[in-house]
């Protein structure tokens, strides 16, 4: 079937602009910018997706794509670290530990020669075809979606422990995104045949509703941080 490559364009641009308005943005550094380069490296991807199939032949482009998506994990864990505020700085350190070994990861993907040829587009998904036996291959999948993982369960564990109503608010606003991305993705790659091979696609495309809420997120952030401002000013003049 024909790839509807408008779609692609499109959710590139919305994430993109997401991107920008989260950066440039206020709100503490430590949730402003994991939330604002998750929505940038998913635009980022969306933009290679639809310049690879316009392209196949861009194999370069196709594994700047896959180097994209690498760093989704990781920024997922600094975001809840940030949200949740540890007073000790080993969940910080272990967020950043993560992000190194992902790092790792996405270079050797990019390195490798590990793909056989480029995608084949269809409908709204790039399949890939990868050399599943390959040890770089098998690295980046155990280090991406134990990453994942780590990023569901670590919001789940700081939900139960978190005592600020509003920091609670934020990251629920994140946790509902991580898993309206992830569970329709995971279904669809189990039950549908001919997304085999394309889950980083799949993935990115259902991302949107992780943008979308990492957007709501960020507008409960500012509206707390006017509240805060609103409420110093009075003291002030009081």
């Amino acid at each position: 079937m024909e790839y509807l490559s408008w779609v692609t364009l499109g959710t590139a641009i919305f994430e993109l602009g997401a991107a920008a308005w989260i950066l440039t943005g206020p709100g503490a550094r430590s949730i402003r910018i994991p939330a604002g380069l998750i929505t940038l490296f998913l635009g980022t991807y969306q933009a290679l997706e639809w310049a690879v199939c316009g392209d196949p032949s861009a194999e370069t482009l196709a594994r700047l794509a896959w180097v994209t998506i690498s760093f989704l994990p990781p920024l997922g864990v600094l975001l809840v670290v940030g949200l949740a505020q540890p007073k000790s700085a080993l969940p910080k350190a272990l967020a950043y530990g993560h992000l190194a070994i992902a790092s790792a990861a996405a270079a050797i993907m990019y390195a490798v020669p590990v793909m056989h040829s480029g995608p084949v587009c269809e409908v709204i998904w790039a399949r890939y075809d990868f050399d599943k036996q390959s040890v770089a291959t098998v690295f980046y999948g155990v280090v991406y979606y134990l990453g994942m993982m780590a990023m569901v369960f670590a919001a789940a564990w700081v939900q139960g422990w978190l005592k600020d109503d509003v920091r609670r608010a934020m990251l629920a606003r994140a946790q509902i995104g991580f898993l309206a991305f992830l569970l329709p993705a995971m279904i669809m790659l189990l039950t549908v045949p001919a997304s085999s091979g394309a889950q980083a696609s799949v993935l990115c495309h259902w991302a949107i509703f992780l943008a979308i809420f990492l957007v709501r997120m960020m507008r409960l952030v500012r509206q707390e941080r006017g509240a805060t401002q609103s409420s110093g000013a009075r003291m002030e003049k009081a």
